[in-house]
């Protein structure tokens, strides 16, 4: 699911920025855009996405946003309590 297509007002992890241009994806790495990272989709404006990450705002267009893969955020969380789980039954 790129940035895109995700919903207002809900917590993303950045999975991915797949891009082949280098001045893009060091932009992006630039506000902090990298895997793992949480972004907050606050709104969308014309061709623009509103997304807040590290306690920033910005506005990324339709263009950026497609290089920006996301998974939604209590995908993650299930995913480390499930981590979590595993480790304590094989102590």
């Amino acid at each position: 699911m790129t940035l895109k297509s995700a919903k207002m007002d809900t917590c993303y992890i950045i999975a991915s920025v797949q891009t082949q241009k280098l001045d893009i994806e060091n932009f992006l790495i630039s506000l902090g855009c990298y895997p793992g990272e949480r972004i907050y989709v606050l709104g969308r404006f014309s061709e623009n996405t509103v997304v807040s990450i590290r306690n920033a705002r910005y506005s990324i267009d339709d263009e950026l946003a497609n290089h920006i893969l996301i998974t939604p955020a209590f995908m993650e969380q299930q995913r480390k309590r499930r981590r979590r789980r595993r480790r304590r039954e094989r102590d």
